[in-house]
């Protein structure tokens, strides 16, 4: 028989990993967001009297490159949004299949919290880090089901007008992995001292690899 862990043990030793990844992604959009202002100034070095008789036709390409700049920056950092709600909800799903929880087929991200609420007997409400996650999340949806802007669901948990369109360039996006991290941290330290084999791990990391790929099939 191989060693043996704790699962606390192993998903306290996952959040590092898990939130070194998404913080890379977000180093990747700010270098793309310095390099891609880089290679639009360049387009127009040169070019100073040329901007003359556009600016006789009330034409101003440097706006356009503006505002294609920001809105690709804008979408870069919603899909961010995107990829830490997924990751919360990936890691409470193995929680679930850790702990044997029944759930039911294709089970949403509600479905799976309000089960490990009620095996790990604690409100997610109540852990540090929750508006964090929470916030992530409701960013991911509006960029999912509302083209951005903001929902019922969003307004009601963080204030403002709806219907508003929502900058997430301008997002504390450091803030917000911090939160999601003692979120994880937090969830992880409430899972009872049950005993696993590391062959089981490796088993369950397979198994959930393969049940992503599938779900991933059918959504295209």
């Amino acid at each position: 028989m191989k060693a043996a862990m704790k699962w606390a043990a192993w998903y306290e030793l996952r959040v590092p990993d898990e939130i070194s990844r998404l913080r890379a992604l977000r180093q990747a959009i700010l270098k793309w967001t310095d390099l891609a202002q880089r290679e639009f100034a360049a387009r127009w070095e040169g070019q100073e009297g040329v901007a003359d008789w556009r600016a006789d036709w009330g034409y101003d390409p440097q706006a356009d490159d503006a505002f294609t700049l920001q809105q690709t920056e804008r979408v870069l950092f919603a899909s961010l949004a995107v990829t830490i709600s997924s990751t919360v909800e990936s890691f409470v799903a193995d929680i679930c299949t850790s702990l044997r929880l029944k759930l039911r087929d294709r089970a949403d991200y509600g479905c799976k919290a309000t089960a490990l609420e009620e095996k790990l007997g604690v409100k997610f409400l109540s852990l540090p880090g929750h508006k964090a996650q929470r916030k992530a999340r409701l960013l991911s949806n509006c960029f999912k089901h509302f083209g951005g802007k903001t929902d019922g669901e969003y307004v009601k948990a963080f204030d403002g007008p709806k219907d508003q369109e929502i900058e997430y360039e301008g997002e504390d996006w450091a803030g917000l992995l911090s939160g999601v991290e003692t979120f994880l941290l937090a969830v992880a330290a409430k899972i009872p001292e049950v005993s696993v084999r590391i062959e089981d791990v490796q088993r369950l990391l397979r198994e959930n690899r393969a049940a992503a790929k599938a779900e991933a099939g059918e959504n295209e």
